[in-house]
C-alpha cells in the first residue's frame, strides 16, 4: 500500500512540476512573440549574436563566434560620405542571431518589413552579411526593422570593416560573454529598477526590448549599480 501511495505522489509531483515549466518558459515564449521588437531590441541582439552565454561555437566562453559592432561613416561599397551609421558585421561562419534565424519573434509587421524591405532571408552565414537597424512608417506608425545591407547595399563584412578604425570597432558580443562568464550579473543586472533611478541611470526597459536576445540578464535584484547605461554615464 505504501509503495502504490509514492508512485501517486511521484505522479503528481511530475505533473505539478511539468505544468509550472509550461507555465514558466512555454507560456511566455508564445506571448513575447506576440509583442513587436523595438530598435532596441533588434540593436541588442545584432550586438550580441546567436547566444551571450554558453553555445556550441564557444564552449568555454572566450567570445568566439560574435559579431563586430562598428560606427561608419563612408560606404563600404562606394567610398561616398554617409551619415553616421551603426552596422554589424557578421563575418564567414558567425551566428546569425535569433531574430534573423526566426524572424517571427520580432513580430507580424517588423519581421515582415524585415523580410520585404531589408531582405533578411537572403543573408547567409557560409558568406557572412552586414545588418543595421532602420525605421519605417507603415499605416501611419513607425515600424523598426532589420536591413540586410550586403543584399540590399552591396556591404560586404570585410569592406564594412576596412571602413572602421579601431576605435570604432565595438566588441559588444564578446563584452556579454565576460560579463556571464565573470558573474557580473549575480550583483549588477542589465535591469533599472522601477524607482528615481531612472534620472541616473536610465529609463527601465519595455516589453518588446529582449526578443531575440539569449540569455537576457535582468537578475533576481540589485545589489550593485545597473550596467544598462554605464556607457551613456562614463567616458571610460
Amino acid at each position: 500500500m505504501a509503495f502504490r501511495e509514492y508512485k501517486i505522489g511521484s505522479r503528481m509531483f511530475g505533473l505539478a512540476f511539468g505544468t509550472s515549466m509550461f507555465i514558466t518558459l512555454y507560456m511566455p515564449a508564445v506571448d513575447i512573440q506576440n509583442v513587436s521588437a523595438t530598435s532596441i531590441a533588434m540593436d541588442r541582439q545584432l550586438s550580441f549574436g546567436r547566444v551571450g552565454g554558453f553555445s556550441y561555437e564557444d564552449p568555454f566562453l572566450q567570445g568566439w563566434g560574435k559579431p563586430i559592432t562598428v560606427q561608419i561613416s563612408q560606404d563600404p561599397k562606394t567610398g561616398a560620405s554617409i551619415e553616421s551609421t551603426r552596422a554589424f558585421v557578421y563575418e564567414k561562419d558567425v551566428p546569425f542571431p535569433n531574430g534573423i534565424r526566426h524572424p517571427r519573434i520580432l513580430g507580424k509587421v517588423p519581421a515582415a518589413v524585415s523580410k520585404s524591405k531589408g531582405r533578411i532571408n537572403e543573408a547567409s552565414e557560409d558568406q557572412g552579411a552586414v545588418f543595421i537597424v532602420r525605421e519605417v512608417i507603415e499605416s501611419g506608425v513607425m515600424v523598426p526593422y532589420i536591413e540586410n545591407a550586403t543584399a540590399t547595399r552591396g556591404w560586404s563584412p570585410t569592406a564594412t570593416l576596412a571602413k572602421a578604425s579601431d576605435s570604432q570597432r565595438l566588441l559588444v558580443g564578446k563584452g556579454k560573454i565576460m560579463f556571464v562568464r565573470e558573474g557580473c550579473w549575480w550583483c549588477h543586472t542589465l535591469l533599472p529598477e522601477q524607482t528615481q533611478d531612472w534620472q541616473y541611470f536610465g529609463a527601465p526597459p519595455m516589453l518588446g526590448d529582449f526578443n531575440g536576445e539569449s540569455p537576457t540578464a535582468f537578475g533576481s535584484d540589485r545589489k550593485a549599480p545597473d550596467l544598462t547605461h554605464v556607457g551613456s554615464r562614463n567616458s571610460a
